[in-house]
């Protein structure tokens, strides 16, 4: 199933192509409409050519659908409009939709084992805590009699007189729990990618990932905006509306309103523990007219870094994983053998 992002970028790319070669707005955005499988897509893209045939700017048309296009996107197309470069600025958005798409994508790749692996963890657990340990705990009480059994041994028996207890409520936890995960992974509405993003950042480590995606994306986003002179106060405030981290937003909007004030920038950026220093460096070091260029660079670092990021942390997560999921193992496995050993002396004697 085609993400909706992925069609978003699609447009982009596609309509900068059909106006380079000078086929006029509405019938490139007629004939895109053809092209794409999605019936609420094309109706959309159906909308925006209408609007722009009774003469209406194709910026004002896109704020009507909120769900695919965003304040940013809206922002770079106006300002194309205004210079006459609106093939360019599509051409940019393309290439930064697609990066962030495939960023996204090699968060998912690398999230899907631990999620999965977690969950069938838990499915595993709930079959052995349900199924097999009751049926020790009958054995422990027919052949040792009241005989205290190991301290270890009582709290497995103990988990599982909980699950057996509990079984039809953990069952259905189990259940749901597998149709939000298979939904989180299929599904290509915008909130079951909200979804996924707020569920990863609960797994360890996964700052590294989400932090050097938002510096990545601060410093694409104002590389573009910066190109075509929007003011720096402004194009921060909107770029902050965009990022996914609180505390990253809120430092963006007080650098935004000090700028207002006549601060210097690169000095705000620097008072942010959240923005990456690298960005005042660049800030401070670059000349007006280069600082698109330095911006554009760093996003690559940024990007590159957040690559390396989804790959150590995924290979972080997995290890965790077999650690925890062989302790667990491990230890009921230990606690069922040693009453065990108990019963074979006990036969031994008789």
């Amino acid at each position: 199933m085609r993400n909706r992002n992925a069609d978003v970028m699609d447009f982009y790319r596609q309509l900068s192509l059909l106006l380079k070669s000078n086929l006029p707005l509405p019938e490139s955005l007629r004939q895109l409409a053809s092209s794409f499988r999605n019936r609420r897509f094309r109706g959309m893209l159906e909308k925006l050519a209408a609007d722009i045939s009774e003469g209406r700017p194709l910026s004002t048309s896109m704020k009507q659908f909120p769900e695919y296009f965003q304040p940013f996107q809206i922002k770079m197309v106006e300002s194309g409009e205004k210079s006459g470069t609106l093939f360019e600025i599509l051409a940019e958005l393309a290439y930064n939709s697609h990066i962030d798409h495939q960023l996204v994508l090699m968060v998912k790749a690398f999230a899907a084992y631990p999620l999965f692996v977690i969950a069938f963890s838990l499915s595993v657990m709930f079959f052995l805590f349900s199924f097999v340990v009751p049926g020790f705990r009958q054995i422990f009480s027919e052949l040792l009699g009241n005989s205290i059994l190991p301290s270890i041994t009582n709290l497995v028996l103990d988990i599982s007189g909980f699950y057996v207890h509990y079984f039809n409520a953990i069952l259905g936890l189990l259940v749901v729990g597998w149709i939000f995960l298979l939904w989180i992974f299929i599904s290509a509405s915008s909130l079951s990618s909200l979804c996924f993003i707020r569920l990863i950042r609960l797994l360890p480590l996964s700052n590294m990932i989400f932090g050097n995606l938002a510096m990545a994306r601060i410093c694409s986003m104002w590389s573009v905006m910066a190109k075509h002179r929007t003011p720096v106060h402004e194009a921060l405030e909107v770029i902050s509306g965009l990022l996914e981290i609180p505390r990253i937003s809120k430092a963006l909007k007080n650098v935004s309103r000090k700028n207002l004030e006549g601060r210097a920038l690169a000095e705000s950026l620097a008072e942010e523990d959240s923005i990456s220093g690298m960005i005042s460096l660049a800030v401070r070091n670059s000349q007006e007219k280069d600082l698109p260029d330095e911006l554009a660079t760093l996003a690559d670092i940024y990007k590159d870094r957040a690559m390396s990021s989804i790959r150590n942390v995924g290979l972080t997560w997995e290890i965790l994983l077999i650690c925890i999921m062989s302790s667990i193992v491990g230890t009921v496995v230990i606690s069922l053998f040693m009453p065990l050993i108990a019963i074979i002396d006990k036969l031994g004697a008789c």
